[in-house]
């Protein structure tokens, strides 16, 4: 009898467990679906079931678990295919969630403020992650998302400053506004093939993030995407087409940074104050900058600009402190506002095209001895432009125009080295081919290089000798051309 009546009660409480579970929840019906609306159990571990009333368990409603504190772990059914908007936001307590296969769709905030969880896995059936998906998750430190996600919304990750790891499907294709910013502890990440677009501050102030590696997909990197980052070497590949304002500004750590040909715009202030920036290659692609690029790389020594290159914008070299030498290229004609305010240049050569340089161009440039013009004096040369470039002296050519004895604040004389073809020191002597130049001597005499061609066609141009003021100049491998042709320019 005893054991009789203990067997009916077994069966009794298995029938009852349903109920017990129904219990717990609060729920819709909508087409034969289950839509879980509210929680109204103890917390701890909780299973949600895959069925209850003989429907399956489809989705969690919008706000269903909001705030509940208790949860610790949680079991979502095989099945679910829908995360409401604030499905589990600030379950503080959740540690533990696995997201089932089935799931396609998680909502806006829909983890977010889950504080105590501290791994998820998004799997590869879920086709976008919502704006602020985790936001605030103090906890978390590693995610996989699961190939089949297509789009990261705004602040996804926002302040997940616990965050150390982030594995990227091969399906995404963007990443969203501020979708990992002030995730202070994420140290890697590989952007896939697959993402055309990382957006406005996508990764800003990720102090602890050391290695970026970007997919070969990337078109556009937008405004303030990885500002205050930590990366030392950056290369940008030959998808990028744009990079944005601000892009990589205030990473003190960059050392060096290579731009792939086919980069055509460069925003404003992209990578200013990148204290220990060394090293920047600017590709020819490159064909529209905005002002105040390199403001504050005091690292920067040596900057060679391409052919097609015609503008200096306004502050692109703004308090470079030890640029000592840079290249512009034929192409260049103006020359923009503070472009070079202390910079540490020695010499300068200016190329033909220019007819502006702008206000305070070159000042305080303590540092600056010549400046080279090639052309006619520019038609325009703001106030201020080569102020307290003291030490400075402008050469021009002869036959050039436009001329005085100044150039706003700069002391010009004509630079006039010449080869004499007329007089008894031009042609063969001793076995040597040889020719007087004459030159600026004295206190205004600068370096000239003498260079030699074999082809006026096709020409490449070599150094032969260097030399100051007035010489008469040999060249002993005459002899070993058919024909060559000689040139002097400004060293």
């Amino acid at each position: 009898m005893t054991k009789r009546f203990f067997h009916w009660l077994a069966l009794l409480l298995a029938a009852m467990l349903p109920l017990l579970a129904q219990a717990q929840f609060t729920f819709t019906t909508n087409n034969g679906a289950i839509t879980i609306t509210g929680y109204t159990g103890s917390g701890g571990e909780v299973v949600i079931p895959q069925a209850t009333n003989g429907y399956p368990v489809t989705s969690i409603g919008d706000y269903a678990f909001y705030n509940q504190t208790n949860l610790t772990n949680l079991t979502l059914p095989e099945g679910l295919t829908n995360i409401g908007l604030g499905g589990f936001d600030r379950c503080t307590g959740l540690t533990s969630l696995v997201i089932p296969g089935s799931v396609t769709t998680i909502g806006e905030g829909g983890l977010a403020g889950c504080t105590s969880l501290t791994n998820l896995v998004i799997p590869g059936s879920v086709i976008s992650l919502e704006d602020h998906v985790c936001d605030g998750d103090g906890s978390l430190t590693t995610v996989s998302i699961g190939s089949g996600v297509l789009h990261m919304g705004t602040m996804a990750f926002y302040n997940c400053q616990q965050l150390q790891s982030i594995t990227l499907g091969n399906t995404l294709t963007n990443i969203g506004v501020e979708a990992f910013i002030f995730c202070t502890n994420l140290r890697s990440i590989k952007i896939p093939d697959s993402v055309t677009g990382i957006e406005d501050s996508a990764f800003f102030a990720c102090r602890s993030l050391t290695n970026l590696d970007l997919g070969k997909g990337v078109a556009t990197i937008s405004v303030n995407a990885f500002k205050y980052c930590a990366f030392a070497n950056l290369t940008i590949p030959g998808s990028v087409k744009m990079i944005g304002s601000d892009c990589f500004s205030y990473c003190a750590n960059l050392v060096t940074v290579h731009l792939s040909n086919g980069v055509t715009s460069m925003g404003v202030a992209a990578f200013e104050n990148c204290g220990r920036l060394a090293s920047i290659n600017i590709p020819a692609s490159l064909t529209n900058m905005g002002g105040g690029l390199f403001n504050f790389c005091t690292s920067l020594t040596n900057v060679s600009l391409p052919e097609g290159c015609t503008s200096i914008v306004d502050g692109m070299f703004y308090e470079c402190s030890n640029l000592v030498q840079i290249t512009l290229p034929e192409s260049v004609t103006s020359i923009g506002n503070w472009a070079f305010r202390n910079c540490g240049l020695i010499s300068i050569t200016i190329p033909a095209g220019v007819t502006n340089i702008g206000d305070s161009a070159f000042v305080v440039c303590t540092n600056l001895t010549s400046v080279y013009f090639q052309g006619a004096a520019p038609a325009y040369v703001g106030p201020y432009a080569f102020s307290g470039a003291t030490a400075a002296t402008g050469y021009y050519l002869p036959g050039t125009t436009g001329w005085g004895s100044t150039l706003g604040d700069l002391r010009v004389v004509l630079w006039n080295p010449q080869a004499q073809t007329g007089d008894a020191s031009f042609g063969v002597r001793t076995n040597v081919f040889g020719f007087n130049i004459t030159a600026l001597t004295g206190t205004n005499a600068l370096p000239f290089v003498v260079e030699a061609s074999t082809d006026l066609a096709n020409p490449v141009w070599q150094p032969v000798q260097t030399n100051v003021g007035s010489m008469y100049f040999s060249d002993p491998q005459w002899s070993n051309y058919p024909g060559r042709f000689y040139r002097l320019r400004a060293w």
